[in-house]
């Protein structure tokens, strides 16, 4: 998606699922990010379903050519219907670090947004990189 800018009509890790899921922002602190997963379904027992971590840099870094988001991590849960558990994911510094048209490192300053969920149009936060 670096340089696509036209409507995306398949998100990234768009799917189908029998159950029907929440997941629900509980905290950001010290790069550690917590969610609470639901299963809500009452379709099938048990169900899988994967959890999508991206990273959005400010829009202004859009005009110097960084991407609109980017995949930093991703996990699959499998739970029973009407169970839920606490999902805790742990950002590094290397996962702000983005790279110029020259290929140097760079982590811009300023908030970013955090969107998590099954795919790369769900619930977002905004954090700030580490210093």
């Amino acid at each position: 998606y670096r340089f696509y800018n036209q409507r995306i009509l398949y998100p990234f890790g768009y799917g189908l699922s029998y159950n029907e899921w929440n997941i629900s922002f509980i905290s950001y602190t010290s790069l550690n990010l917590v969610l609470k997963v639901s299963n809500l379904g009452i379709v099938m027992s048990r169900s899988s379903q994967s959890i999508l971590i991206f990273l959005k840099p400010p829009p202004s870094s859009h005009n110097e050519g960084y991407p609109i988001k980017y995949l930093i991590n991703f996990f699959k849960i499998t739970l029973s219907s009407g169970t839920s558990q606490l999902v805790t994911f742990q950002l590094k510094h290397k996962d702000f670090i983005l790279y110029n048209s020259k290929l140097q490192p760079v982590i811009l300053p300023f908030h970013y947004t955090l969107i998590y969920g099954p795919n790369e149009t769900k619930d977002c936060v905004s954090i700030q990189p580490p210093t």
